[in-house]
């Protein structure tokens, strides 16, 4: 999550990116999040499902 150190290394390892990678990267984040989200509410884990449901809410806002 915003760590700029991070951000670098992304862009070093796929070389130019387009105009709007910082959006297809959000996209790529709340989709993952989404998905993780219903495995595990799948397996009937939801100790987890507050914190990523606040995530999404913050990917969302």
């Amino acid at each position: 999550r915003d760590d700029q150190d991070k951000r670098e290394a992304l862009r070093d390892g796929y070389g130019t990116l387009p105009a709007d990678w910082s959006e297809r990267v959000g996209l790529y984040r709340l989709y993952h999040a989404l998905e993780l989200w219903d495995w595990f509410a799948s397996i009937a884990n939801t100790a987890p499902l507050e914190g990523i449901t606040d995530d999404i809410r913050r990917m969302t806002a």
